[in-house]
Protein backbone atom coordinates (compact mmCIF):
# COMPACT_ATOMS: atom_id res chain seq x y z
CA UNK A 1 0.00 0.00 0.00
CA UNK A 2 1.15 3.60 -0.90
CA UNK A 3 3.26 5.21 2.24
CA UNK A 4 5.18 8.25 2.13
CA UNK A 5 7.20 10.60 4.80
CA UNK A 6 7.41 13.97 4.13
CA UNK A 7 7.56 17.40 6.03
CA UNK A 8 5.04 19.69 5.50
CA UNK A 9 3.98 23.26 6.68
CA UNK A 10 0.41 23.38 8.68
CA UNK A 11 -2.03 26.48 7.38
CA UNK A 12 -5.62 27.53 8.89
CA UNK A 13 -8.23 25.96 6.85
CA UNK A 14 -11.38 27.41 8.63
CA UNK A 15 -10.82 26.74 12.04
CA UNK A 16 -8.97 23.54 11.76
CA UNK A 17 -5.29 22.77 10.62
CA UNK A 18 -4.43 21.27 7.40
CA UNK A 19 -1.14 20.15 5.27
CA UNK A 20 -1.12 19.49 1.71
CA UNK A 21 -0.51 15.85 0.49
CA UNK A 22 2.22 15.38 -1.97
CA UNK A 23 1.17 14.98 -5.23
CA UNK A 24 2.76 11.66 -6.10
CA UNK A 25 1.08 10.57 -3.39
CA UNK A 26 -1.79 11.75 -4.08
CA UNK A 27 -1.82 10.20 -7.85
CA UNK A 28 -1.28 6.31 -6.15
CA UNK A 29 -4.58 7.27 -4.06
CA UNK A 30 -6.35 8.50 -7.43
CA UNK A 31 -9.10 5.52 -6.82
CA UNK A 32 -10.73 6.76 -4.15
CA UNK A 33 -12.67 9.80 -3.57
CA UNK A 34 -11.83 10.37 0.34
CA UNK A 35 -8.57 8.22 0.44
CA UNK A 36 -8.32 6.43 4.17
CA UNK A 37 -5.56 6.89 6.14
CA UNK A 38 -3.17 6.96 8.84
CA UNK A 39 -1.41 9.62 9.83
CA UNK A 40 1.76 9.55 12.00
CA UNK A 41 3.36 12.17 14.12
CA UNK A 42 5.85 12.17 16.81
CA UNK A 43 4.36 8.43 17.35
CA UNK A 44 1.29 8.99 17.48
CA UNK A 45 -0.79 7.78 14.94
CA UNK A 46 -4.86 8.39 13.40
CA UNK A 47 -7.13 7.17 11.48
CA UNK A 48 -8.70 9.67 8.95
CA UNK A 49 -9.60 10.51 5.54
CA UNK A 50 -8.06 12.48 2.94
CA UNK A 51 -9.97 15.26 1.52
CA UNK A 52 -10.07 16.63 -2.23
CA UNK A 53 -9.02 20.24 -2.84
CA UNK A 54 -10.56 21.97 -5.75
CA UNK A 55 -7.09 21.93 -7.88
CA UNK A 56 -7.86 17.82 -7.96
CA UNK A 57 -4.91 17.86 -4.57
CA UNK A 58 -5.54 16.12 -1.44
CA UNK A 59 -5.62 17.82 1.54
CA UNK A 60 -5.06 16.06 5.39
CA UNK A 61 -7.06 17.68 8.31
CA UNK A 62 -5.04 17.29 10.99
CA UNK A 63 -6.69 16.67 14.79
CA UNK A 64 -5.18 17.89 17.76
CA UNK A 65 -4.41 14.77 18.84
CA UNK A 66 -1.39 14.46 15.98
CA UNK A 67 -0.75 18.72 16.12
CA UNK A 68 -0.23 18.01 20.09
CA UNK A 69 1.60 15.17 19.61
CA UNK A 70 3.98 17.33 17.68
CA UNK A 71 3.97 20.38 19.02
CA UNK A 72 3.07 22.29 16.14
CA UNK A 73 0.43 24.70 14.80
CA UNK A 74 -0.08 26.59 12.07
CA UNK A 75 3.32 27.95 10.06
CA UNK A 76 5.30 25.02 11.22
CA UNK A 77 6.58 22.59 9.73
CA UNK A 78 5.57 19.06 10.64
CA UNK A 79 7.26 15.77 9.48
CA UNK A 80 4.02 13.21 8.91
CA UNK A 81 3.96 9.19 8.04
CA UNK A 82 1.11 9.30 6.08
CA UNK A 83 0.08 5.71 4.85
CA UNK A 84 -3.09 4.33 2.75
CA UNK A 85 -5.48 1.93 5.50
CA UNK A 86 -6.21 -0.78 4.01
CA UNK A 87 -7.85 -2.04 6.91
CA UNK A 88 -11.38 -3.53 6.19
CA UNK A 89 -14.21 -1.54 6.62
CA UNK A 90 -16.30 -2.20 10.32
CA UNK A 91 -19.46 -4.07 10.49
CA UNK A 92 -22.77 -2.40 10.77
CA UNK A 93 -24.57 -3.66 13.70
CA UNK A 94 -28.22 -5.10 12.98
CA UNK A 95 -30.04 -2.17 14.30
CA UNK A 96 -28.30 0.32 12.21
CA UNK A 97 -28.60 -1.54 8.86
CA UNK A 98 -32.58 -2.06 9.74
CA UNK A 99 -32.56 1.99 10.14
CA UNK A 100 -30.46 2.54 6.65
CA UNK A 101 -32.92 0.14 5.21
CA UNK A 102 -35.79 2.21 6.40
CA UNK A 103 -34.85 5.30 4.63
CA UNK A 104 -35.09 5.46 0.69
CA UNK A 105 -31.39 4.68 -0.98
CA UNK A 106 -29.94 4.26 2.81
CA UNK A 107 -28.38 1.17 2.28
CA UNK A 108 -27.00 2.95 -0.68
CA UNK A 109 -25.89 6.16 0.90
CA UNK A 110 -23.90 3.44 3.84
CA UNK A 111 -22.54 2.13 1.38
CA UNK A 112 -21.04 5.14 -0.24
CA UNK A 113 -20.31 6.78 3.32
CA UNK A 114 -16.53 7.89 3.31
CA UNK A 115 -14.53 5.38 5.88
CA UNK A 116 -14.31 7.78 8.28
CA UNK A 117 -17.32 9.00 8.33
CA UNK A 118 -18.68 5.73 8.95
CA UNK A 119 -16.54 5.01 11.74
CA UNK A 120 -17.31 8.11 13.43
CA UNK A 121 -20.91 6.87 13.16
CA UNK A 122 -19.91 3.31 14.37
CA UNK A 123 -18.20 5.00 17.60
CA UNK A 124 -21.21 7.73 18.09
CA UNK A 125 -23.43 4.24 18.42
CA UNK A 126 -21.24 2.25 20.68
CA UNK A 127 -20.32 4.78 23.13
CA UNK A 128 -24.19 4.98 24.06
CA UNK A 129 -24.09 3.44 27.60
CA UNK A 130 -27.89 3.03 27.82
CA UNK A 131 -30.60 1.53 25.43
CA UNK A 132 -33.07 5.14 25.08
CA UNK A 133 -29.28 6.87 24.63
CA UNK A 134 -28.61 4.33 21.64
CA UNK A 135 -32.20 5.01 20.56
CA UNK A 136 -31.72 8.66 20.04
CA UNK A 137 -28.24 8.32 18.24
CA UNK A 138 -29.98 5.75 16.20
CA UNK A 139 -32.69 8.32 15.26
CA UNK A 140 -29.87 10.61 14.80
CA UNK A 141 -27.99 8.46 12.53
CA UNK A 142 -31.48 8.08 10.29
CA UNK A 143 -31.75 11.68 9.88
CA UNK A 144 -27.97 12.09 9.17
CA UNK A 145 -29.13 9.26 6.01
CA UNK A 146 -31.73 10.56 5.28
CA UNK A 147 -30.17 14.22 4.68
CA UNK A 148 -27.09 12.79 2.30
CA UNK A 149 -29.88 10.46 0.58
CA UNK A 150 -31.54 13.91 -0.23
CA UNK A 151 -28.37 15.86 -1.36
CA UNK A 152 -27.43 13.09 -3.41
CA UNK A 153 -30.89 12.83 -5.06
CA UNK A 154 -30.62 16.55 -5.52
CA UNK A 155 -26.51 16.39 -6.82
CA UNK A 156 -28.06 13.79 -9.36
CA UNK A 157 -30.99 15.85 -10.93
CA UNK A 158 -28.98 18.85 -11.24
CA UNK A 159 -27.03 16.56 -13.56
CA UNK A 160 -29.61 15.67 -15.75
Amino acid sequence: MPRLVFDAVIYRQGILRAVDVPVDFAEQAAGWEFPPVIATIADVARATTLVRRADGGLRLFLHDQLRKAGGVDAGDTVRIDLRIDDAPLLPLPDDMMQVAASVDAGLEVVELLPPGLRRQMLVFLEDAKRPETRRKRLARVRELLEERARRDLDDDSACQ
